[in-house]
């Protein structure tokens, strides 16, 4: 009897670790990434996110760049046509100089 009780101990404790065994590995490496695809990214993303955080701050940066060469090329402009109006403007007081006298 203690025999057969031994017997079926063993045999509970075998089936319980190859089923414990299978399910891990089912769930680990088939079901878990065909759910959850993200989280295998997990343990990266410390460093994935900075990545990313980083590109989003050179794209920003670079936008900023951008748009201050843009005004800064709008403003030179700016001070060039005003230089050229107060030319004209200039040119103009002294041609009309001589008539009100």
């Amino acid at each position: 009897m203690n025999n057969q009780i031994l017997k079926s101990s063993i045999k509970f404790i075998l089936q319980s670790t190859i089923f414990t065994i299978i399910f891990w590995s089912l769930w680990l490496f088939v079901i878990r990434p065909a759910f959850y695809p993200s989280n295998k990214d997990s343990a990266n993303s410390p460093d994935a996110e900075n990545n990313v955080l980083m590109e989003k701050y050179r794209a920003q940066v670079e936008r900023a760049d951008q748009q201050q060469k843009q005004a800064q090329d709008t403003l030179d402009k700016q001070n060039e046509l005003l230089v050229r109006w107060e030319k004209v403007i200039q040119h103009w007081e002294k041609q009309t100089q001589p008539m009100k006298k």
